[in-house]
């Protein structure tokens, strides 16, 4: 009997994969499936368009019998938004209250990617850094696995915001590395 792993995706459009036709998720489970054959994978992208951190705060990641439970976070970009920012802390807290409600075997927390100046959507680059302080003061804190910048600003749509299809197939790469370790 194969062994079950599911994985759950959190985020906002970069999950999602606006843009695309096919997200990182989408792309991860392919290669997780041709990689690791005697396992059986589900994937659920619950990416959000304009999602922020405070969107999940109430969702529950809860562990399945027999099965292995990973879940990937990828948001703070939306929170990056001078609109959406409050302050660092309250980044912080928010996320930390949104990680306390998942009691998945394996958290992974996905800095997001680059944008550019000139991006469509308002995202503050000097947000966005703060964001990224938060997200690995995090991982270091609780001991979690952190991919950083998952693609490169060369891997983006022309919004100046999104990963293109190579950046969402260089962020499903970055993944299967990872997951390699919890399988």
């Amino acid at each position: 009997m194969k062994q079950k792993v599911r994985l759950v995706c959190i985020g906002d459009s970069l999950t999602y994969g606006y843009g695309l036709s096919e997200s990182w998720p989408s792309l991860l489970r392919d290669t997780l499936e041709k990689e690791y054959p005697h396992y059986t994978f589900t994937v659920s992208n619950l990416g959000m368009c304009g999602a922020c951190v405070k969107d999940f705060m109430n969702m529950t990641v809860e562990k399945r019998e027999n099965t292995i439970t990973v879940a990937t976070v990828q948001l703070g970009s939306n929170d990056a938004d001078s609109y959406n920012w409050i302050n660092k802390e309250h980044f912080q807290e928010e996320y930390n209250a949104l990680l306390n409600n998942i009691s998945a075997e394996h958290i992974i927390l996905l800095e997001p990617g680059p944008v550019t100046p000139d991006n469509s959507f308002g995202v503050n680059q000097f947000l966005l850094d703060e964001v990224r302080e938060c997200i690995r003061k995090t991982a270091e804190e609780r001991n979690l696995t952190l991919v950083k910048q998952p693609y490169r600003i060369d891997q983006l749509q022309s919004d100046g915001a999104h990963p293109n299809s190579e950046g969402a197939q260089n962020c499903a790469m970055s993944l299967n590395t990872v997951m390699k370790f919890f399988l």
